[in-house]
Parts: structure tokens; sequence; C-alpha cells
């Protein structure tokens, strides 16, 4: 819908042209009434005369110039009457013409709020949606730098671990060529004595009896499942030893450095097959290296 808006200026121009009719139509009537007012008093001269003639009295002459005289009295009071009525309506049109431009100037005021307040709410909507954007963008970053930091710390673990196991693998390689190297001198002996039989942990050779010294009579069998510089140590392997059911003890030595060494060993019986087969079932429990030793 096309708004038509009204100015000052228009509005004076509006008015400047109704008095200017106003006052024209009031000259014209002037006019025409001065020259109707002449055309009766002629009129009456010639009734006067024709009375006269005729033989009209004096007061009826006075009555035809009396409503004579007083229809210009009406005319200008009806002409005043309009012009009242006229700047009356002026007067309403403005009146009607200001509301109504009051009108507008408030509707458009409130238009205008409106469209403030619409601007305003948009730019807190985006900022609120940038904020977010910025938010979410902290979180993905954070969980990005969480992931890699985890990666890290997983592959440190990794490669961690993999040392490990590789020093077990080369320690349980030592341990079982050592093992074996033992197993070789025990067998070409085939008399071993507790002091005398090395364990995996331990680098020290052990004192070592001759074989004329042990009595083949009392040859005991047993399985010699750990070496340990601690007894602490070699007390906790043998509890371990117990929850798998396996009756172990300690046998301490003494090493060519001075120092005391713990063997752990298992069971005790008067053949070696009974300690083999023992044996078997030992390493079914713990991957630790073991093997038959003889004992007093």
């Amino acid at each position: 819908m096309k708004a038509f808006v009204i100015n000052e200026d228009q509005i004076k121009n509006t008015l400047m042209m109704l008095a200017g009719a106003l006052l024209f139509a009031f000259v014209l009537g002037y006019y025409f009434g001065t020259q109707s007012s002449s055309a009766l008093e002629s009129s009456n001269q010639v009734n006067e005369n024709t009375g006269s003639e005729k033989g009209v009295t004096p007061s009826e002459d006075q009555a035809v110039e009396e409503s004579v005289t007083a229809n210009p009295e009406s005319r200008k009071e009806d002409e005043i009457a309009a012009q009242k009525a006229a700047e009356k309506q002026e007067q309403v049109k403005k009146e009607a013409a200001k509301k109504e431009l009051a009108r507008k100037e408030l509707a458009r005021k409130e238009a205008a709020r409106k469209e403030a307040l619409k601007k305003e709410a948009a730019k807190k909507e985006q900022a609120r949606k940038q904020a977010l954007k910025i938010e979410l963008a902290k979180k993905e970053k954070a969980k990005k730098e969480k992931a890699r930091k985890e990666q890290i710390k997983r592959e440190q673990a990794q490669k961690e671990q993999a040392k490990r196991e590789q020093a077990q693998k080369e320690q349980a390689q030592k341990e079982a060529e050592k093992i074996k190297a033992i197993s070789a001198k025990t067998n070409s002996s085939d008399v071993v004595s507790s002091k005398e039989v090395p364990g995996p942990d331990v680098n020290d050779a052990q004192t070592s009896l001759e074989p004329d010294d042990i009595d083949v009579e009392t040859k005991v069998y047993s399985i010699q499942a750990g070496m340990f510089a601690s007894e602490a140590n070699a007390n906790s392997f043998i509890d371990k030893l117990a929850d798998k059911k396996f009756d172990a003890y300690v046998s301490s030595f003494m090493s060519n450095s001075g120092a005391t060494k713990y063997n752990v060993r298992v069971g005790r019986f008067a053949e070696r097959d009974q300690a083999r087969l023992l044996l078997k079932e030992f390493q079914k429990s713990f991957s630790s290296p073991a093997y038959v030793v003889i004992t007093r």
C-alpha cells in the first residue's frame, strides 16, 4: 500500500488558495449585491412613479423599501456564516490532517523501533552463534589434543613394553643358555650338590663339591625352580608355588663372591624320573626356567 505524506508547506498553500477563493467569492457577491440593490432602487423608483400614477399609497412604498434594504444585511450575515462554516470545516480538516500526520509519525517510529529490536536480536543471535562456534572449536581442538597425547602415551607404552619384552626375551635366552650349560654339566657329572647349581638370575659361580663327597645312598632329586639374592623374594616365590599346590623350600649357599644366594626348590624324590614328571607339571604352570638337581 502506497502512503501519501502531506507536509506543512502543502497545507499552507491549500489554506491560502481557500482564503483567496473565499475572498473572491465575497467580492463577487458584494458586486452582484450592489448591482441588484441599484436595480431594485431603480425598480422602486419606477414603481413609485407607476404607483403614483396608479394611486399606490405611501405605506406600501415604505414596506417595499424596508424589504429591499433588509436583503443586503441578510446576505452579509449568510456570507459571514458561510465563511465561519468554511473556516470551521478547514479547521476540522487541519485537525484531521494533524492527527493523520501524528498517526503516521507514530507508526513510523513504531516500525523503526521494531526494526531496531529486530536488528538487535539478529545481532545477539549472530554473536551467540559465533560464541558457540568458537566454543565448539575449542572443545574439538582440546579433544584432538587429548587424543594426540593419548596416542603418544600409548605409543610410548608400546615402545616400553616392546623394550621390556625384548629384554625379557634376551634374559630368558641367556637363562636358557645358562640352564642348558648347567644341565649339560649336571648330566655329565650326574652328581650335583645344592651348593653347586647356579640359578637363572645369578652369574656368580657357586662352591662345588666333588662327587666323592656325596653319599650315593642319600641322593635326593628336586626341581630347581629359581634362585634369588633376597630371602624375601625367595619366600614370596614359595607362596606363589604354594598357590599352585607345589611344596617348595629354600636352600641357601655362599657364592664365590661371598654373597649368600637362595635356591627355591620343589619336591624331594629318590628317583630321577619322579622329579622329571613333577618338572613337566611345573612347566605347565610357570614359564620360568626349571630343571632337576640332586640334593642331600
